[in-house]
């Protein structure tokens, strides 16, 4: 059976990706190994779904029209930075984002619910939204890490009108994301 690799997620706005891509540009000379993320494969990953079968790429796609058509439009703010486990052995940077309303959580709700129907996992981790922005390659990081809390990202404020259903090929050169479907979330 062929299968992609796939997630659902939130695509960052240009103008947030320009923001980011200034500000981790002054991590990247200090020492630490991190594959850092190329702006244009900044986003928020809502349901990564992983091997997904190409004969069912149409039919979640079409759950996910469904999802997208009662669900509401919305803003954030994208702000702060930090490292995920902690501080002291970090496998991940990230940008944190903000969305106060509950618009977010919800919508994460009724995709993880939905992709269930599929045989896809729920999600058992609480979600913290964030945006990758480098992977650790060695975890002694203390210069990064301190520049992350000393200056974390401006508050930036985020709007998002639609979610994508994504395909994600591994390549030595980074992720190559592919959209298969960008979906409007319908009630403005």
């Amino acid at each position: 059976m062929q299968t992609l690799r796939t997630f659902i997620a939130l695509d960052m706005p240009p103008e947030i990706k320009a923001a980011l891509a200034k500000y981790v540009q002054p991590l990247k000379s200090l020492r630490g190994r991190v594959s850092w993320v190329k702006p244009e494969n900044l986003h928020l990953t809502l349901k990564f779904l992983g091997d997904t079968p190409v004969n069912r790429v149409d039919e979640i796609a079409a759950a996910l029209q469904q999802i997208t058509a009662a669900s509401t439009a919305f803003a954030a703010t994208v702000s702060g930075a930090g490292a995920f486990p902690n501080d002291e052995h970090p496998r991940m940077l990230w940008v944190g984002l903000n969305e106060a309303t509950g618009t977010l959580k919800n919508l994460l709700r009724i995709i993880d619910d939905r992709m269930h129907d599929f045989g896809y996992a729920k999600e058992k981790r609480a979600f913290t939204p964030h945006l990758t922005i480098g992977r650790v390659k060695d975890s002694r990081l203390p210069d990064i890490v301190r520049a992350l809390k000393e200056k974390p990202f401006a508050a930036m404020p985020a709007p998002f009108n639609e979610i994508i259903f994504m395909r994600s090929e591994l390549n030595p050169a980074g992720s190559i994301y592919t959209p298969l479907q960008k979906l409007t979330l319908g009630r403005n």
